[in-house]
């Protein structure tokens, strides 16, 4: 689908998407309207959350562009004090595509048929959708039902409108301010895990969870701006790729030099996070990113990754592992006939065959599993929770991306 200026529009402003100057007019503009949220969290305030909360969506109605760099610069604070975390993103995505809609006279902008992923990801969200009102309708739900399907269809609608806002503000203009906000958050969540990780949880106040709320698996570990180790780790990850692909498409020494600077930052606060999933999805993100430079460069960033993971993992090992507190532990006791995690891929397995088709329900997989504890594998929660027709809508979304990213350029697919 088109989403951009018409002709006459272009013809105005011929170097608006090309414009660093404006770029970084725009990324200052929507950073300035999230110092009220940091501060908010900094404080404590609700109050002040709630004002701030205002300003971004009044601002993402009136400039939806500034709406999408504050969603952008907010997406790793996921506690934001009385406010829920789904509630936020979805009243920003929305007030984004509000804005748009009214700015469609002004701007003049033609809409197309929706592209392939746009269809596939609206097609899962619907899917999911029948399977909440279908929970809520098939008799009283588990407490844990009541607190957690609810509000995780929730952060995943959020998702899917701030992913259709993100194409539409996009289209047509520098994608830079949003990519810069990406990583202004970044280092602020890295530097909450530094802190953290030194025991000075005192000077960044709400931006991190109190340790009362903290998962199991954060005992003794770094948590950041999320609540569990591993969360936190693999937003990390994709953090240092986005860092590095700007690295790597960068045309002059000082941006290089500062995406090189940002993206090894993260990738220390990631380390202290001790999250071997996280270590996984930075390896799988740099050699994916080193694969649309070329062959050649792929197959040396599979080497380079497997001879630098034979060298640390002993390192990485004892640190993880030395102290109970931290583990239950090494990767084959876990992977063990007898472990906890083996018996969870297990029971999610065999909550799919008593419902292969449309699965057990979203969010019911711990409630209809044997173990009664969550699967710990993505591929297999979806399985089991939708079934066949679940995995095949989320797997059309996977293929419509990679089939648009095709018809990218070499540095939009590397971003």
């Amino acid at each position: 689908g088109s989403y951009g200026p018409s002709a006459s529009a272009r013809a105005a402003h011929p170097t608006r998407s090309r414009d660093p100057h404006a770029d970084g007019k725009a990324t200052a503009a929507g950073l300035a309207i999230v110092v009220p949220i940091v501060l908010s969290l900094l404080l404590r305030s609700t109050v002040l959350l709630l004002g701030a909360l205002g300003l971004v969506l009044v601002a993402s109605v009136l400039w939806p562009l500034l709406g999408m760099i504050a969603l952008a610069f907010v997406s790793p604070f996921s506690r934001p004090l009385s406010v829920p975390t789904a509630g936020v993103y979805l009243s920003v995505a929305m007030a984004i595509l509000l804005g748009i809609v009214l700015r469609l006279p002004i701007e003049r902008r033609r809409l197309d048929w929706p592209p392939a992923h746009v269809w596939a990801i609206g097609a899962f969200l619907a899917y999911a959708a029948t399977h909440l009102i279908g929970g809520l309708l098939d008799g009283p739900l588990s407490s844990r039902s009541f607190s957690t399907i609810a509000p995780t269809f929730f952060q995943f609608m959020a998702g899917a409108l701030a992913f259709l806002a993100a194409g539409l503000v996009v289209r047509g203009r520098s994608p830079y301010p949003i990519v810069a906000s990406l990583l202004a958050a970044a280092v602020l969540a890295s530097t909450t895990a530094v802190a953290q990780s030194m025991g000075a949880e005192g000077l960044i106040g709400g931006l991190v969870w109190p340790p009362e709320d903290r998962a199991a698996t954060a005992v003794d570990r770094v948590t950041g701006t999320l609540q569990d180790p591993n969360y936190f780790g693999a937003y990390l990850a994709t953090a240092a790729t986005l860092g590095l692909a700007c690295a790597v498409i960068a045309r002059s020494t000082r941006a290089k030099a500062v995406t090189i600077a940002v993206s090894a930052f993260v990738g220390v606060a990631l380390i202290l996070t001790l999250s071997r999933g996280a270590l996984a999805a930075l390896v799988a993100g740099i050699v994916t990113m080193a694969f649309t430079r070329g062959l050649k460069t792929g197959i040396l960033a599979v080497g380079s990754t497997l001879l630098v993971t034979v060298i640390a993992w002993p390192f990485f090992a004892e640190a993880r592992f030395a102290d109970p507190s931290r583990a239950q532990g090494g990767l084959g006791s876990q992977l063990g006939e007898s472990s906890d995690r083996t018996g969870a891929w297990l029971s999610g397995l065999e909550a799919f065959q008593a419902s292969p088709i449309f699965g057990v329900g979203w969010g019911r997989l711990v409630d209809e599993a044997s173990s009664g504890i969550r699967a710990h594998n993505w591929y297999i929660t979806v399985l089991g929770e939708t079934g066949i027709v679940g995995l095949i809508l989320w797997a059309l979304f996977i293929v419509s991306i990679a089939m648009a990213l095709r018809r990218r350029s070499r540095a939009a697919r590397t971003v």
